[in-house]
């Protein structure tokens, strides 16, 4: 456990700071899936990493050292994890707990909120009263019909061909079940805070993702300028469960619109999954070797 134990931590500096090119350079469609796999595997793994360690000192407390029916003294010899890094563990431990609960209350509370919405209205066009230009795909239950919620002011600002780019990165989201992807974005950060750089990436992705459906279904320069029109007054979402138009990167978005489409650069994908693999993998090798470490200790 002693190298290990260390590794999912530097993996996920490594996992962060290739989050943004990963992003800026991929077809969004490749670009989201990788980097939802990268948080997850990346949360898990630095979860499993501090848990091992808080553990390798709480070991060491007489009480459980008994219960567990080995010496305290010899699990300090044989884990040599410092008490300062152990408690340090324990307390990001219950920090991460705090703010999952935290996290995921506000996601219930948008939730809530986002339900009725959906089961009133599955599968329609929703038009809100709202001079703002306001346009969001809402799909809070998974495998139900969506809504899309457009305002009479986005559809006053915008001419045919833009609304229905508008309408054509909405329905994006909902045909590919972009809210799960967000949703295991939104997780990965609760378990591990400092992975909310790729949590914004991936949400930068997924709109990207529709944006391109968008400039399928009309043009390129079409969908770019509903963008950019729906941005002139930035448009929040009132539900925390719903995908916004005119939301995540507008300005990189409309130049990502303007241009040809990137081909998919392999080696970023490579090095950024092999990066998470390892984190993983490291992780559970760490989980092995205390196994065996404490089994070698009850005997």
């Amino acid at each position: 456990m002693r190298v290990f134990v260390y590794l999912p931590f530097v993996s996920c500096a490594i996992g962060i700071a290739t989050a943004r090119p990963i992003a800026r350079r991929l077809d969004p469609r490749v670009a989201a899936r990788v980097l939802v796999v990268t948080a997850v595997g990346l949360a898990l793994a630095t979860a499993g990493a501090l848990a091992l360690l808080g553990f390798a000192v709480v070991a060491r407390i007489p009480l459980v050292a008994r219960h567990g029916r080995w010496a305290a003294s010899a699990v300090g010899q044989r884990e040599p994890v410092p008490v300062w890094l152990g408690v340090l563990a324990l307390v990001c431990i219950a920090a991460v707990v705090v703010n999952a609960i935290r996290l995921l209350d506000g996601y219930r509370r948008g939730l809530t909120q986002a339900l009725p919405l959906q089961f009133g209205n599955s599968g329609q066009v929703v038009t809100v009263s709202d001079s703002g230009p306001l346009a969001y795909a809402c799909r809070a239950w998974p495998f139900r019909p969506g809504v899309i919620v457009v305002s009479d002011g986005l559809q006053r600002s915008l001419d045919r061909d833009e609304c229905s780019a508008v309408f054509a990165h909405e329905q994006s989201h909902l045909t590919h079940q972009h809210a799960m992807y967000e949703l295991a974005g939104l997780l990965a950060s609760a378990i591990n805070p400092c992975l909310r750089p790729i949590q914004r990436e991936v949400s930068f992705s997924l709109e990207r993702w529709a944006d391109e459906d968008a400039a399928g279904a009309t043009d390129r320069a079409v969908a770019a300028s509903a963008l950019a029109a729906s941005a002139l007054q930035r448009a929040h979402s009132p539900h925390g469960v719903a995908l916004a138009h005119a939301t995540h990167g507008v300005a990189a978005r409309v130049q990502a619109l303007l241009e040809n489409p990137r081909p998919n650069n392999r080696v970023l994908v490579s090095t950024i999954m092999t990066n998470a693999i390892l984190a993983t993998a490291a992780a559970l090798l760490a989980a092995h070797s205390t196994e065996l470490i404490f089994e070698a200790l009850r005997r």
